[in-house]
């Protein structure tokens, strides 16, 4: 008894959420173009004035012989299912009955091959069936979307410049109330997806996860209930892209443009590697014009990483692994940091070249010679205006092997 009024209750929670109305549901089956995967033909509701979902959809396309239902989500339940299982998905008026757990039963339709037109009417659960010859598609990808649309977009993953860290973004800006956003983006290998906020919650991604941009295109946009994200391929490099998100027509598209990123003048080494983690005190300026940096000098054991501005708050960039240990020469992947990835020093004197632009931090590594070997045996410590200084075949130099 009292698990049957639990299960009662639970009905009736359910049903209470689903009468909110979801802002998308799914056709699903081998009866759809999709076969089983959860989320490649979404059908968004119809709003009101006020943006409220109406529970109505459409959708006109092309169907297999076979069987079909409608998921709520992403997820198997709750579900839109035929009241007996193999009823025919016909052209007519079907009810639909729903599908809450898994222990409900779990009918299926099941189509004709042919095209059609449905229309979903979640307030008195039926579904409408009719010929959809000479009728555009219609999914998804090209129906107004139930949320609001933001005002910006902002970038974000490890295929663009701004890696996994909202706060780091930039804003790309509507034009207008159009829905079309317009900018610039940076992208490179990697996955990368466009949030509302700088922030985690709603954002825009591919009809299907994992869509591969390998350049200039059009590609699809929507309003992904899971965690949809673009991946980039064949982009070695942060290369520069128009981006024109239109959300509307449902597309990405991506062209090539000649602008170029402004260069960063002042990096800032801090850590162990160089002394300690006090900015005022241990970390090492660097100069450029054009975002690559160098350094030559002695480093100790210990991390280190780069920053935008002595400020700890401010942009770094790092290994893309905690701890990356660097013990002589080489090439390592230099990135945006959004964890606190430090590599990790081999004591010795090192050539350092951090190539913002490319994504690299160059090494090379210098073996000490036998005589340098000897003589620094004959090095002494001194204290020159309140400084400790190194002297060493009478040439002096900072506690971190720099030549002054």
């Amino acid at each position: 008894m009292k698990k049957s009024i639990l299960l009662s209750i639970l009905s009736v929670v359910a049903m209470a959420v689903m009468a909110q109305y979801p802002t998308r549901v799914y056709l699903c089956g081998p009866g759809t173009p999709s076969d089983w995967n959860t989320e490649r033909n979404p059908m968004y509701t119809y709003v009101d004035d006020n943006n409220v979902p109406t529970g109505m959809y459409e959708w006109v396309g092309e169907l297999n012989n076979g069987q079909l239902k409608f998921l709520y989500g992403s997820s198997w339940e709750p579900a839109y299912i035929a009241v007996t299982d193999g009823e025919a998905f016909s052209i007519g008026v079907h009810q639909f009955a729903e599908r809450l757990t898994g222990s409900d039963p779990d009918n299926k339709w099941v189509a004709t091959a042919g095209r059609y037109k449905i229309e979903l009417n979640l307030i008195d659960s039926t579904i409408t069936v009719s010929d959809g010859t000479g009728l555009a598609d219609k999914n998804g990808n090209d129906q107004s979307f139930a949320v609001a649309i933001p005002s910006q977009i902002f970038p974000v993953g490890d295929g663009t410049s701004f890696g996994w860290n909202p706060g780091s973004s930039e804003a790309i800006d509507q034009v207008g109330e159009t829905g079309v956003f317009d900018g610039i983006v940076l992208l490179k290998n990697g996955e990368f997806k466009l949030l509302h906020q700088q922030d985690w919650g709603a954002h825009y991604g591919p009809i299907e996860n994992g869509e591969i941009i390998s350049g200039a295109g059009t590609y699809t946009l929507c309003k992904p209930s899971g965690d949809n994200k673009w991946v980039v391929d064949s982009v070695e490099n942060l290369t520069a892209y128009h981006l024109i998100a239109d959300v509307n027509a449902g597309t990405l598209v991506l062209r090539d443009t000649v602008f170029e990123l402004p260069p960063l003048t002042t990096l800032y080494m801090c850590g162990d590697a160089v002394g300690g983690w006090d900015f005022e005190t241990n970390a090492i300026e660097l100069q450029s014009e054009d975002s690559v940096f160098h350094y030559e000098g002695m480093l100790s054991d210990g991390e280190f990483k780069f920053f935008e501005k002595k400020d700890f708050g401010s942009q770094a960039w790092g290994a893309a692994a905690a701890g990356t240990p660097v013990t002589g020469s080489g090439q390592f992947e230099l990135v945006r940091l959004t964890e606190d990835n430090k590599f990790y020093m081999t004591a010795g004197k090192y050539k350092l070249t951090a190539d913002l632009k490319n994504g690299l931090m160059t090494v090379e590594y210098e073996a000490p010679s036998a005589v340098e070997n000897t003589q620094a045996d004959r090095a002494e410590k001194v204290l020159l205006n309140g400084k400790v200084v190194i002297i060493r075949n009478g040439e002096q130099y900072s506690v971190l092997g720099q030549k002054l």
